[in-house]
C-alpha cells in the first residue's frame, strides 16, 4: 500500500490525535505507538536507526516498514517527510504543530485554511482531516453508503 497521507508534525503536538482520526476515517496509520508496541514492526527499530544514520534526501525502502498502512505520523516518520513525500508524491502532507509566540499562532491564523488547537476534541479532529483529505481518499461512511 502507498502512502497517501504523511504527517509532518513532532510528538506532542496532537499527532495521536491525528492517528486516532485516521484509524477511524480508514487510513491504517503509522505512529510511534506502531514502533514500539506493535511485535509485527520489531524490526522497525534497526530500520529506522539506518534511517537516522543517512544524510537528509536519502531514499530506503520505505515499504519495508509502510507496507500495512496507508498513513505516517509523529516520530520517526515526520524526520522524513520530505524524503517521504518524494517517494509517495501523490500523499497530501498534514502538518500538526504546536503554537508558540502569539506572532506564530496569528500567522498560523491568518494563513492556514483550518487550524486545531489543544486540547482537541477527537470528533472535530476526524471532521476536519475528513475535510482536508477531501472526497477522493476517504472510505465512505454509513450514511453516505445508506442514504436516508
Amino acid at each position: 500500500m502507498p502512502l497517501e497521507i504523511i504527517g509532518a508534525g513532532f510528538g506532542r503536538t496532537g499527532t495521536m490525535s491525528l492517528y486516532t482520526a485516521l484509524n477511524q476515517l480508514g487510513f491504517p496509520c503509522y505512529h510511534m505507538v506502531e514502533v514500539i508496541g506493535n511485535k509485527a514492526n520489531k524490526s522497525h527499530l534497526d530500520f529506522w536507526r539506518r534511517v537516522a544514520h543517512t544524510p537528509p534526501g536519502t531514499q530506503h525502502d520505505w515499504n519495508t516498514v509502510f507496507a500495512n498502512y496507508t498513513a505516517a505520523v509523529d516520530n520517526p516518520a515526520c524526520c522524513v517527510w520530505r524524503e517521504l513525500l518524494a517517494a509517495y508524491p501523490r500523499a497530501k502532507v498534514i502538518l500538526m504543530t504546536a503554537y508558540g509566540t502569539a506572532e506564530v499562532r496569528r500567522q498560523v491564523e491568518r494563513l492556514a485554511g483550518e487550524y486545531l488547537t489543544k486540547p482537541f476534541d477527537l470528533g472535530v479532529v476526524v471532521e476536519v482531516v475528513r475535510a482536508l483529505i477531501g472526497p477522493g481518499l476517504l472510505v465512505p461512511t454509513e450514511s453516505e453508503l445508506n442514504p436516508t
